[in-house]
């Protein structure tokens, strides 16, 4: 004899009654805790989700000069935003600065968490200047020169359930 097949399969039994998907959504859930890597990959693109990460700098003050006990260093105040359904991991950041000529080179090696949805704001980035450094600075901010200008590169990697997530930004500012 036969066993009756159950025709009461639920086939989001995993999944939260309140699950949105919706991208645009006030409150994002991480839908990455749901579903599968594979699956995730099927539907988000590295680049669609590369296109929802902005590194941005910090409204108030983003750029520190100083110096301690005579070691003169520049601090970098970054706001990155995730605006996906999926919890990224800032691995490593490079930054490129621009004070007329290519004046620094700087890394920033910690991971940061960055959740879903959210904005992770006030993430330090400190380089130590060379004497030579610091006074290009300072000679290039002094200057009465309305054309000046500071170029930074900044260049983000993360990762997260779908993999490695590459995301570019340049920027273009007048002063510190």
């Amino acid at each position: 004899m036969a066993r009756k097949k159950s025709s009461n399969i639920q086939l989001n039994a995993n999944l939260p009654q309140d699950l949105d998907l919706n991208v645009n959504a006030k409150h994002k859930m991480n839908i990455s805790r749901y579903i599968p890597s594979a699956l995730l990959r099927l539907i988000y693109s590295p680049k669609y989700v590369s296109s929802r990460i902005t590194i941005d700098f910090r409204n108030n003050t983003p750029f520190y000069l100083g110096s301690s006990n005579g070691i003169p260093y520049v601090d970098i105040y970054l706001d990155v935003s995730n605006f996906n359904n999926i919890d990224m991991v800032l691995d490593r950041m490079l930054l490129d600065m621009w004070f007329g000529q290519p004046t620094i080179y700087a890394a920033l090696m910690y991971r940061k968490y960055i959740p879903a949805g959210q904005k992770t704001e006030n993430v330090l980035f400190r380089h130590i200047l060379t004497a030579e450094q610091a006074s290009h600075i300072q000679k290039y901010l002094d200057k009465d020169n309305m054309n000046k200008r500071i170029l930074v590169h900044v260049t983000g990697y993360f990762e997260s359930n779908i993999g490695r997530i590459t995301v570019e930004q340049n920027y273009e500012r007048s002063s510190i």
